[in-house]
């Protein structure tokens, strides 16, 4: 799925199922309004073996992608299996900005059939796409690395 913005792992972590989803619960603001400054870790909804969370930044981050969770008792502790995704607003905007620029592409790729000609200047629909996709997935691919490691040290057992 390296095309996609889309990451999927498995974290193994000491604690218990009851443990890692006690520490969650605390670090999470459950009641989070996007207008509203958040002071937890994250922000999100937490079940009793699952959750689904998006890590704050202090500020009002509308590309943070979601992380969602699903624990499992494990051989020597707790799998968490982790799934990080782009938020709903990240979704639409990009199916909104892909259709019109794909749609620019399109209708280029006819001009230049019927025509016959080829210009450079027909190049400049493709490579809006193609930086769009690589900006997008650039950021995607930092914020994702950023939350999996801290996800990894947050679920690690501190001891004293």
């Amino acid at each position: 799925m390296w095309l996609l913005p889309y990451n999927r792992f498995l974290i193994h972590s000491k604690l218990s199922i009851g443990d890692a989803i006690e520490k969650l619960e605390k670090n999470t603001d459950t009641n989070y309004k996007f207008w509203k400054l958040c002071r937890s870790m994250f922000s999100g909804k937490i079940g009793p073996d699952s959750f689904f969370i998006v890590k704050q930044s202090g500020k009002k981050n509308s590309i943070g992608p979601q992380i969602i969770g699903k624990l499992t008792a494990g051989s020597a502790g707790t799998e968490i299996h982790v799934i990080i995704r782009p938020t709903l607003f990240m979704f639409v905007f990009g199916l909104f900005w892909f259709g019109i620029a794909g749609g620019g592409v399109l209708k280029m790729l006819i001009n230049v059939v019927n025509s016959h000609t080829f210009e450079m200047v027909h190049l400049l629909p493709m490579g809006m796409v193609v930086f769009a996709y690589l900006f997008l997935m650039a950021i995607f691919n930092f914020e994702s690395n950023s939350n999996k490691s801290d996800l990894k040290s947050f679920f690690e057992e501190k001891k004293g």
